[in-house]
């Protein structure tokens, strides 16, 4: 009987192998390491997203809460309310407050501070200027001025605070409120 040798290929190939599965093994963690990175970035930039959209929810309220309390024939609700029903009977008191930015106190004002979850707080601040009257065109005759409507700016800073950051969003919005003939 002969023996047959056993061919070197064998004890070869298993170094060889472990060679491309170490390999193998040192690519897929790189690929995993930069695939984690871009992960983390992707939750800092969708959590920025949020804080902004959030911010911008706070202005917009400023705005909506302007619009509803503009009409000084609506009796005010709160603190906030009262001093922007204020600001705009002041800013019509007289011609010389046309071009006047006026901000509107919010010092222990609660209807101008948002609901928030734990840890965070939203609120808005708001600025009104008054341009003038608007005046009719094509038209003749005197007419009374006391008749024109009313052209505003209404600005609004919505601020949201979390932890030791806060993030801030301005807005503007341009109002025409009815002829006030008293």
């Amino acid at each position: 009987m002969t023996q047959r040798s056993q061919p070197r290929f064998h004890s070869q190939s298993g170094g060889l192998t472990i060679l491309v599965v170490l390999s193998m093994l040192v690519l897929m963690t790189v690929l995993a390491v930069g695939m984690s990175r871009n992960s983390l970035r992707e939750i800092f930039i969708v959590g920025a997203s949020r804080q902004s959209a959030v911010v911008r929810q706070a202005a917009d309220s400023g705005l909506e809460y302007a619009i509803l309390w503009a009409d000084t024939r609506k009796t005010p609700s709160a603190l906030g309310a009262t001093n922007l029903q204020n600001t705009f009977s002041t800013l019509l008191s007289s011609r010389d407050n046309q071009g006047v930015s006026t901000a509107v106190a919010t010092s222990g004002a609660t209807d101008t501070v948002l609901p928030a979850p734990a840890g965070q707080t939203r609120s808005f601040s708001l600025k009104v200027l008054r341009l003038g009257k608007i005046q009719p065109v094509n038209t003749s005759g005197q007419l009374d001025e006391r008749l024109f409507n009313d052209l505003w700016v209404i600005q609004s800073s919505g601020k949201v605070s979390v932890g030791a950051t806060t993030f801030e969003h301005d807005k503007e919005l341009w109002l025409t409120t009815t002829a006030r003939t008293n």
